[in-house]
């Protein structure tokens, strides 16, 4: 018998443009992701795959369709509805790097600092994420020292801490070599069995094979581009 529960995600016939730009970024999208699912959007330049991410985020709306998380309408999320929303969202993005005048420790604490949880709570989350990232070792060092995987392993550390229901990775293997690119893919995999509802976007069809069990979607450039 078909579920009946709503998807935590889903996009309905969605067409976005991005500021200044007549253009469709996305066209036409429509995507059901159950709760606990993995899905990976694999695209080129220009297919979509950022606009997606700040679709749901709510840092853009959609020109046509509904972008949904937990059944709610992004797109109609107002004033300090929006805040709360992206509460509910871990992001691992290129515009968000790690700060560099900032430990690994400070940098993943960072999103906590934002709420009300008291200092031994957050200590305990810190804990808890250092130890499943394997960070314990450079939790003092600057992101500078660090290689690249170890940087990715503390941005997914720093998306999690607050322990949100949905985690978007918006092309987590960039700048990762062949070797590390598994082990990024196998970390984000350990997040999933937690329960987490997880969307990855990539251009790169060989970090997109490390997850045999997600769901592909294949993006297009929109007609016109």
């Amino acid at each position: 018998m078909p579920s009946t529960e709503t998807p935590t995600i889903e996009f309905r016939n969605v067409t976005a443009r991005h500021r200044h730009s007549e253009r469709p970024a996305l066209q036409d999208f429509s995507l059901l992701a159950p709760k606990g699912s993995l899905t990976i959007l694999l695209g080129g330049s220009g297919s979509g795959k950022s606009t997606a991410c700040a679709l749901l985020t709510g840092d853009l709306r959609s020109a046509e369709g509904h972008v949904f998380l937990h059944g709610m309408d992004v797109g109609a999320l107002r004033g300090s509805q929006l805040p709360r929303h992206r509460q509910m969202i871990g992001l691992i993005s290129h515009s968000a790097p790690l700060l560099e005048d900032r430990s690994v420790a400070d940098n993943i604490l960072l999103p906590l600092e934002l709420t009300s949880m008291n200092a031994k709570r957050r200590e305990e989350r810190l804990r808890d994420v250092l130890a499943r990232f394997d960070l314990g070792g450079i939790a003092h060092a600057q992101p500078r020292s660090l290689s690249m995987g170890e940087r990715q392993r503390a941005a997914i550390a720093r998306a999690v801490i607050t322990e949100p229901f949905v985690l978007i990775a918006d092309e987590p293997s960039a700048h990762l070599d062949a070797e590390t690119s598994p082990d990024i893919a196998r970390a984000i995999e350990r997040e999933q069995l937690r329960g987490m509802t997880i969307l990855i976007t990539t251009s790169d069809p060989h970090f997109a094979a490390c997850f045999p069990g997600a769901r592909l979607v294949i993006l297009d450039k929109p007609t016109g581009q």
